[in-house]
């Protein structure tokens, strides 16, 4: 079966369903992420060699998980200086090469605008008739939880790969930041913990449901 994970910055994929991704592969799933901005250009002081180190980190992290992926490098924090359409255009090409049955993307009201348009994106390039059967929103936090309202009603059991989530998280050092973040190592692995918890498991990803065709 192929799964498409398609999200705006290098780091989304392994916040919003690194386990998920790795549980696909050790299932026999061909998965493969597209991303679809730079991540660093909106930054005051940015340096070139960013991009650069974003990929790089990014190309380590597709390793950990074992997916094949793509950066298309619109302009982070930017995306709505770019046609909707390109934008939706972009993630059908994808669709209609890969075939993906299944597809992880952010959630609607995420509070980062660039989230934002690309789960619009994907729910244009997913509609009926493209093949895809499974549509699922997962959030990213720092990002998510800050716009409120996220109600998840599907669960990843992710007890077996929370390990290998954060080995790829680790790849991300520089996105990591500090344990009273949303985004630390440790806040990371406890938001695990309180989504396994709502299901009676150790550790899953949380997501909404947007169309499951059975």
């Amino acid at each position: 079966m192929n799964i498409l994970v398609c999200v705006t910055h290098p780091d989304d994929e392994v916040l919003m369903c690194g386990g998920t991704i790795a549980k696909h592969v050790a299932s026999g799933d061909k998965v493969f992420v597209l991303i679809m901005a730079d991540g660093v250009t909106s930054r005051i002081g940015y340096e070139h060699g960013e991009i650069y180190a974003r990929m790089l980190a990014g190309d380590a992290a597709s390793k950990v998980l074992g997916y094949d992926g793509d950066i298309v490098g619109m302009p982070d924090q930017r995306m709505d200086t770019i046609d909707q359409l390109l934008i939706n255009r972009r993630i059908e090409r994808e669709i209609e090469r890969f075939k993906p049955t299944i597809v992880y993307t952010h959630w609607h009201g995420d509070l980062n605008l660039d989230h934002a348009l690309v789960s619009r994106a994907v729910k244009v390039a997913c509609r009926p008739g493209s093949g895809v059967r499974e549509v699922y929103l997962g959030e990213v936090p720092s990002s998510t939880e800050y716009a409120g309202g996220f109600n998840p009603n599907t669960f990843v059991d992710i007890g077996d790969q929370m390990d290998r989530k954060l080995e790829a998280l680790r790849c991300y050092e520089g996105e990591l930041r500090q344990d009273n973040h949303p985004r630390s190592l440790f806040a990371i692995g406890a938001l695990a913990q309180l989504r396994g918890a709502c299901v009676g498991v150790a550790a899953a990803e949380a997501f909404e449901a947007y169309r499951v065709l059975r």
